[in-house]
């Protein structure tokens, strides 16, 4: 690789925030486990300790566009049903549900089959 292009690549990885800093900003917000978030995101337990390997190059974990989609979409849509359940409950009030529970009637029946 050129020097140019390393230099325009180390720039532009420290401008925009990682697939990991998303995560790890996201586990914070909702005080979901490492593991738990793996399993419902992209039914993978083990994705944020496989994110922070490096490769033998010193390079950072790759991540197909198709998996990096899912996990924005999973955060995208779990971040607006706890915000909606926020404005629902108690005129406004931060909610009690925990993060990512099952939407209210449908029980953890329906919880527990998208985590497996």
């Amino acid at each position: 690789m050129h020097l140019t292009h390393e230099i325009t690549f180390i720039i532009l990885r420290r401008m925009q925030p990682t697939l990991l800093d998303d995560i790890l900003s996201f586990l914070t917000e909702t005080k979901i486990g490492e593991y738990r978030f793996g399993l419902l995101a992209v039914r993978n337990g083990r994705l944020l300790e496989q994110l922070r390997k490096t490769r033998k190059n010193g390079s950072p974990a790759r991540v197909w566009p198709e998996t990096e989609a899912k996990i924005r979409e999973f955060i995208a849509t779990e971040r607006e049903r706890l915000k909606t359940a926020s404005h629902a409950n108690d005129g406004g009030r931060a909610a009690e549900a925990s993060p990512c529970s099952p939407p209210p009637g449908q029980g953890e029946a329906a919880f527990s089959e998208a985590a497996e």
